[in-house]
């Protein structure tokens, strides 16, 4: 193992880099896009809708029960009227049934005044419920034709992607097994930058500065063949100077 062996991992972690930019794009596409807010205001709509729509199915039942007790009320009035039409009501209760007419009509307006607040929040909520429907209708259109977009842009990025890992794996066929394995064992909690340069002093992965002397080792290792590459006590990525 000497320098060139380090120096190999370069282009690999280049191509890493890349694919790891992509998979990044691919996971963030919904949001950059506009796709997942778009989402979200449809998903948002569409709970107001449902909530919007039970809401008129209650009034609706109400009106439908307040029709009903307004036909019965409006049946026990002609009734009672039609005896009183007919005599069969003496004069002594005349006036007790009118008193109980006078209640069950004064019973009843109050019954068509409920059910005309009623009908016209129906009509408010029903205005809204077709406003509703057509944001529904546009958002899910907007839905469809990003959600087209994203996946031939994934579609591409794919691509991209399988043609980098296939370099990978064919430049991964020169390179040192021990140094390699380290490498992906970096990898994975450092990212996309395992072997870092040092510049200024300073390692170019975790910024942290190095004395002299320390750079001078890390030359001298480099300098000669060597079983295990040198690493920053920082962050651990493998070191070129």
């Amino acid at each position: 193992m000497n320098r060139s062996s380090i120096e190999s991992l370069i282009p690999i972690q280049e191509l890493d880099s890349k694919v790891n930019r992509l998979r990044s794009a691919i996971s963030n596409l919904d949001e950059v896009s506009g796709l997942k807010d778009v989402k979200t205001q449809f998903n948002s709509l569409r709970l107001a809708y449902k909530t919007l729509k039970d809401e008129f199915g209650q009034l609706q039942a109400r009106h439908a029960a307040l029709e009903e007790q307004s036909k019965s009320l409006l049946v026990k009035v002609r009734n009672m009227k039609a005896q009183e039409s007919s005599g069969a009501i003496s004069h002594r209760d005349i006036a007790m049934t009118e008193t109980e007419i006078s209640k069950l009509d004064a019973q009843r307006s109050s019954l068509e005044d409920e059910e005309l607040e009623i009908l016209a929040d129906m009509e408010n909520k029903e205005a809204k419920l077709a406003e509703l429907e057509v944001s529904l209708g546009d958002l899910s259109s907007k839905a469809k034709e990003l959600s087209a977009k994203n996946d031939l842009e994934v579609n591409s990025m794919s691509a991209e992607m399988d043609e980098l890992l296939k370099s990978r794996s064919e430049l991964i066929q020169s390179v040192d097994p021990k140094l390699l394995a380290m490498y992906d064992t970096i990898q994975p909690r450092v990212g996309a930058m395992p072997v870092a340069r040092i510049e200024n002093s300073t390692c170019q992965g975790c910024k942290v500065r190095m004395s002299a002397s320390e750079i001078e080792s890390i030359k001298k290792l480099l300098s000669s063949e060597f079983s295990s590459p040198a690493t920053c006590e920082q962050c651990g990525r493998i070191l070129l100077v």
